[in-house]
């Protein structure tokens, strides 16, 4: 049996890829599945890293301002979510 699950992967949050596994697992164990991804797009939480720069208002301003020096720290932790994704998640295709 072949299962999809769909979830946007390429949220950097801790919580959403240990559920995404946590079922994926559950449904490999339990059912002896075939369990894939299937990837959800989404051109908002895509643009949503932290690194762009969206100003439309003075708290965005405000915003973009206190990151400026966290920059490297957030680019380093977008990069270690980007490679245990790559290492755990099997996407279908």
């Amino acid at each position: 049996m072949k299962i999809g699950i769909l979830t946007y992967s390429k949220a950097n949050n801790f919580g959403a890829m240990m559920q995404a596994l946590a079922l994926k697992h559950t449904l490999e164990e339990r059912y002896k599945a075939d369990v894939y991804f299937v990837n959800y797009y989404s051109v908002l939480q895509e643009n949503n890293d932290g690194l762009k720069l969206k100003i439309c208002n003075m708290a965005q301003l405000v915003k973009q301002f206190i990151r400026m020096p966290f920059r490297k720290q957030i680019r380093t932790r977008i990069q270690k979510f980007t490679d245990f994704r790559s290492r755990n998640f099997v996407f279908f295709k």
